[in-house]
């Protein structure tokens, strides 16, 4: 599960690469179950865990973004990692009804983009307040673009903290018939290119159960009040956020990314660490990323 390390752990490392020369206290441990295997997401999905990937299931998911000084939401479902470490997914389902895809054709990546670095601006005055390091964005890597054949939105922007590797997030939203499972891709900006048709590949082996589909809908079932452009936003938190809900932009940011900025030369130990239990290498410091 060597991309599930990769779970930005490196990013809440404060944002230096590790260096794998020195260890200090041992990583926890976790549960990590090997592939082949078919893995519940909740009661709405099922997906495939092919041979060299690993899978964390529910209970073992609080700890381990607190190891990894990620917020956690609690809807989290499950986290998959080829066991090289390079990469790591993230699967929570949001409980928000159907969501209609009226607005596929209005997705503004600009105005997009600029709400959602105003409210990282906000995140990292929490961040500063856990004692985390700051998160910033650099641009997106794909805009939010939707397909209507099988219902999904997808996009990827680019973060790193100061003085460490940038890391790419790519976000898929695959729309079901009572709500939305939100899949978060996180690998180094250099791995992202070539990590994009494993990804893709190992969501080809998501289904949601026949009674969830997005084509299962009828009417008088739950619709969501808002659509695709507020699921980039961070769906109910955006929507919240909108209607002053929340008194805080950081907890719109909250909604947007679980994890950040993998420190890029040290991601496989790191993951690793995290996997079998290793102890954690020190961070040794790096050029800060420039902005795109």
């Amino acid at each position: 599960m060597n991309r599930v390390a990769c779970l930005l752990l490196a990013a809440s490392l404060t944002g230096p690469i590790w260096s794998q020369e020195k260890s200090q206290s041992p990583a926890p441990k976790f549960n990590w179950q090997p592939g082949p295997i078919e893995a519940k997401l909740g009661d709405q999905a099922t997906i495939d865990i092919p041979q060299g990937y690993m899978f964390l299931d529910k209970p073992e998911l609080p700890r381990f973004f607190e190891a990894t000084q990620n917020f956690s939401n609690g809807r989290e479902l499950g986290i998959v990692a080829p066991v090289d470490g390079k990469w790591i997914v993230i699967y929570e389902f949001e409980d928000i009804g159907y969501v209609k895809d009226d607005d596929k054709d209005k997705l503004d990546a600009d105005a997009l983009y600029k709400s959602m670095s105003e409210a990282q601006e906000a995140g990292n005055e929490e961040r500063k307040r856990r004692g985390w390091n700051e998160l910033n964005l650099y641009g997106w890597a794909e805009k939010p673009h939707y397909n209507p054949n099988t219902n999904n939105l997808e996009w990827s922007i680019k973060l790193g903290s100061p003085g460490s590797s940038l890391s790419v997030n790519h976000k898929t939203r695959l729309l079901g018939r009572r709500g939305v499972m939100s899949v978060e891709l996180v690998a180094s900006e250099s791995d992202y290119a070539a990590t994009l048709p494993s990804y893709r590949k190992l969501n080809g082996g998501f289904r949601y159960t026949p009674q969830n589909r997005y084509s299962a809908w009828v009417k008088g079932d739950k619709v969501a009040e808002y659509g695709l452009g507020a699921l980039v936003l961070g769906g109910a938190a955006a929507a919240a956020a909108k209607t002053g809900l929340f008194k805080g932009l950081w907890k719109l940011a909250l909604a947007f990314w679980k994890v950040i900025a993998l420190a890029l030369l040290g991601l496989l130990g790191v993951l690793k660490n995290l996997i079998f239990g290793r102890k954690q290498p020190v961070a040794a410091e790096v050029e800060p990323p420039q902005a795109s």
